[in-house]
């Protein structure tokens, strides 16, 4: 675990918090070719983000998106994934093992098992306010307070399940109109 102070950046702590990893950096163009991780990230861009995001569905449909300033880049553990810089931007990622965010859903949903869904490109004004918390506390002087971290994490997780399980997606679908399977055969 390192510190910083200021504008320092990178600020790279792991394993902060039982189940929780954090990094904020500013990356330099580069390009890193396809990985997973098995925690869930959470990977909010800051400005002059240019990044191209790419992975694979739970379809096996290799995708390709460009993001920008604010975007909110959600990642289910062992999901296949990789990026280009395309230019120096900072960046903030939360990993949360899957045991973290399944203690969170059988306080929340009364059940352990849940599936985060991926959103590359999510407008999400919770996550990146959470994540601009965590970014002003880790340009201080001292690292932030443990108890502080993990209580935003634990905000973070319950919007996870909430905005982004797939039994809520499911719910979230329209009820009206072709179904997701007919769109797709008439899109295609």
């Amino acid at each position: 675990n390192s510190g910083a102070s200021g504008a320092d950046i990178p600020y790279h702590l792991t394993n902060f918090v039982e189940g929780i990893g954090l990094f904020c950096a500013s990356i330099a163009p580069t390009y890193f070719p396809e990985h997973a991780h098995p925690e869930i990230s959470v990977d909010v861009c800051y400005e002059n983000t240019a990044c191209l995001s790419t992975w694979q569905t739970a379809g096996g449909r290799q995708l390709t998106r460009l993001l920008g300033d604010g975007n909110v880049s959600i990642i289910g553990s062992g999901q296949p994934h990789g990026s280009e810089w395309l230019q120096e931007a900072e960046h903030l990622i939360f990993y949360l093992t899957p045991a973290f965010v399944e203690r969170a859903a059988r306080d929340l949903l009364r059940r352990g098992s849940v599936e985060i869904v991926e959103n590359r490109s999510a407008d999400d004004p919770l996550i990146r306010q959470l994540a601009g918390t965590l970014r002003s506390e880790l340009r201080r002087e001292h690292p932030p307070e443990r108890l502080y971290v993990e209580s935003l994490v634990n905000v973070l997780a319950v919007h996870l399940l909430r905005t982004y399980s797939a039994e809520n997606k499911a719910l979230q679908e329209p009820r009206h109109g072709l179904s997701r399977g007919k769109l797709e055969r008439v899109a295609h």
